[in-house]
């Protein structure tokens, strides 16, 4: 029948299939999507590289403070250590956030945001 949704069974369960909703979107509507859109490109593309670097510089720093003191270095991820940052990023990404029990949690995140702003405007 026409007005009926389509029904897939598979393992025992039964699912219905939800067709596709086209929704209307005004000309204006689009062009703003597609200039945020545009906006984060050109962000992204001077953002990248300047992250990049970042990353490269501070591999070739380790590599010059080990070679003073006669150590190899970070050279255990990636060919000769070229994943080091990568590796750092991510490890900073998933560590635990450790909040003390009696602390106002609020107050926690946000004092090293006021204390950078104060730092910042003055």
């Amino acid at each position: 029948m026409l007005g009926e949704l389509p029904i897939l069974r598979y393992g025992g369960s039964t699912y219905l299939i939800q067709p596709l909703v086209f929704i209307p979107v005004c000309r204006t509507t689009l062009l703003t999507m597609l200039s945020a859109l545009y906006s984060l490109l050109e962000v992204l593309v001077v953002l990248l590289p300047v992250l990049l670097s970042v990353a490269f510089m501070t591999i070739i720093e380790r590599k010059v403070l080990a070679g003073m003191q006669r150590r190899v270095g970070p050279n255990v991820v990636g060919y000769y250590g070229t994943l080091q940052p990568f590796a750092d990023a991510l490890k900073l990404v998933v560590k635990e956030m450790i909040i003390p029990q009696h602390a106002t949690k609020s107050l926690f995140f946000l004092a090293p945001i006021i204390s950078l702003v104060f730092s910042l405007i003055g």
